[in-house]
């Protein structure tokens, strides 16, 4: 999933602090969660949107930190993030990663692009 759910706001230096928390608090939707939870969880860049990255959020089992920077590093492996684009819609051949007990992650294959 993605991280935050929607692009960073634009700094706007005009804004009180209310209006400031209530802005920044729709951001952390996607990671509260975890947060409250205690899952492990990682933030990857996995692409950029109009110059901005997009950051991949991967969620672990409770207790397995290392199992999810296992994952995380693999993913990185995987995806030269400052050269791909935020993906439009899912196509192509696709090639798993390597498989970590019960998790799958699935990246799109580079060499499909050549």
């Amino acid at each position: 999933m993605p991280t935050p759910p929607m692009k960073a706001h634009l700094h706007d230096p005009e804004l009180n602090l209310q209006q400031f928390v209530a802005r920044g608090g729709n951001i952390t939707s996607n990671t509260v969660a975890f947060d409250v939870t205690g899952h492990p969880a990682i933030s990857l860049p996995c692409a950029l949107s109009e110059g901005l990255p997009v950051g991949l959020m991967l969620v672990g089992r409770h207790f397995d930190d290392a199992g999810l920077l296992a994952i995380a590093h693999a993913v990185e492996q995987q995806i030269d993030w400052q050269l791909a684009s935020a993906p439009q819609a899912r196509s192509g051949p696709q090639r798993p990663l390597p498989r970590h007990r019960n998790c799958h992650l699935w990246v799109q294959s580079r060499d499909a692009n050549r």
